[in-house]
């Protein structure tokens, strides 16, 4: 599956107040933070001066992973209960893979379920695609890869 990150691919040593996001916490001290291409959350990666300063130098940087990975989503698919428990939870690719599509889906339901949605706007295939059809945070997309599994990123 693609990533996308801001900076490089070498796990970071990170302490329990390093991302001043309540939930956007690392599970573990020692990995990295991603997003599932194309999805960047792009007010996480640019908490402070320092990311600012990276995004400028190093810019986003793609890459392939297929081993576990931390995430927000979970069995739920339930936009309301992710958002409101962003706890992590450790899955194979193929499981996230499967959530996110899920999860995805769900939100496309719930567009089309809305009226004021179906009357004003055009049909939305993708909920988190930016522009005329984006409508949902991308931050419960965030993933974390532990140092452990940073030998299967390609």
């Amino acid at each position: 599956m693609e990533f996308v990150r801001l900076g490089g691919l070498s796990p970071v040593k990170y302490k329990a107040t390093d991302t001043g996001f309540e939930g956007h916490k690392p599970p573990v001290k020692h990995g990295i933070f991603a997003f599932p291409w194309p999805y960047i959350e792009t007010y996480l990666c640019l908490y402070d001066e320092a990311h600012e300063a990276e995004l400028k130098n190093r810019g986003f940087r793609k890459f392939s992973f297929d081993g576990m990975v931390y995430h927000h989503l979970n069995t739920r698919y339930d936009r309301d209960l992710v958002m409101d428990d962003l706890s992590w939870d450790l899955s194979s690719i193929v499981e996230y893979s499967e959530f996110l599509k899920q999860f995805k889906h769900n939100l496309v339901r719930e567009i089309h379920a809305d009226p004021y949605i179906n009357k004003h706007t055009s049909p939305i295939h993708d909920p988190f695609k930016r522009g005329l059809g984006g409508w949902f945070s991308r931050d419960s997309l965030e993933v974390f890869i532990p140092k452990t599994e940073m030998g299967r990123i390609r």
